[in-house]
């Protein structure tokens, strides 16, 4: 089985897929792909407009969804929060 196949299946520990895309593609340009979505993710998270997935995960961009988890399209779909007026109980 080849490490891109592993990869999609879901079967290689998250830790190890950088290493071993560098083995394939080289150091700049895993490095570079990973440095850009870290990027892009925090971007948008400190901008508030990470979005959330229907099992209530945040939702990245597409580049790291296919090299993460192999998950179905309806749980990776985006979904919008609902506005909500219950902020706690009072004190």
């Amino acid at each position: 089985m080849t490490v891109v196949s592993l990869i999609r299946e879901g079967k290689l520990d998250p830790v190890d897929v950088p290493n071993d895309l560098r083995r394939l593609f080289g150091d700049f340009v895993v490095t570079e792909a990973i440095r850009k979505t870290a990027q892009e993710l925090g971007g948008n998270i400190q901008q508030g407009n990470q979005g959330y997935t229907r099992t209530g995960g945040i939702l990245v961009p597409a580049a790291a969804a296919a090299s993460t988890l192999a998950v179905s399209r309806a749980a990776a779909a985006p979904v919008s929060g609902s506005r909500h007026t219950f902020f706690g109980d009072p004190v």
